[in-house]
């Protein structure tokens, strides 16, 4: 389990009580991604962190496209 954490395949989480700044913090990085800004990560606050993600999570994302999953992770609800 230890290998795992510290190689990022695993991550622990964490019930959360309010994930809305969460979620505008995110929306607001993806907005800025369409106009062409880097988006380093995402808030995860389950995770008390944020994640990485790749392009193609990233536009699916911003396109209101992404699994229900990533979405909760995000934080991103709607």
């Amino acid at each position: 389990m230890q290998t795992l954490l510290w190689s990022g395949a695993a991550h622990p989480v964490v019930p959360v009580g309010d994930p809305a700044p969460s979620a505008r913090l995110n929306r607001h990085l993806l907005a800025g991604r369409a106009q062409g800004q880097a988006v380093p990560a995402l808030a995860c606050p389950a995770l008390g962190s944020g994640l990485a993600f790749g392009a193609g999570d990233l536009d699916a994302l911003a396109t209101g496209r992404a699994g229900r999953d990533l979405r909760h992770l995000t934080a991103l609800k709607g």
